[in-house]
């Protein structure tokens, strides 16, 4: 049996700094599911992101605008997109003091070459 799926391999600040602040992966699936939310002490449905090598990572509020104003409201229209998910900082976040952002990752445009302009 593969355990791979019994680790926790969600993306939190402290997988985050042990990657060096920032990974990046291609999203594969966005589920909604019941997760316990330690602050409330309560189960609550959230958007969770899964990526191609296992990781999730369920987005903040920030996040979660940031995709739908960058990819659309349709998460399927996200799905095979590359992201970057990194940690700035912000005074404002106890007890280290970063929060997590997200970014779409463009692949560089291929240069044309004189032959392929069509005229």
């Amino acid at each position: 049996m593969d355990m791979t799926r019994h680790l926790n391999q969600h993306l939190q600040n402290p997988e985050l700094q042990a990657m060096g602040g920032s990974y990046e992966g291609v999203l594969v699936d966005v589920l909604e599911e019941n997760v316990f939310n330690k602050y409330r002490c309560q189960i609550e449905s959230k958007l969770v992101l899964v990526f191609e090598d296992g990781q999730r990572s369920i987005p903040n509020k920030g996040m979660t605008r940031t995709l739908h104003d960058s990819l659309g409201s349709q998460t399927d229209d996200w799905l095979g997109r590359p992201l970057r998910i990194s940690l700035q900082p912000d005074p404002r976040r106890k007890p280290d003091g970063l929060q997590k952002i997200v970014s779409v990752i463009t692949p560089p445009a291929e240069e044309l070459s004189a032959d392929d302009i069509p005229f």
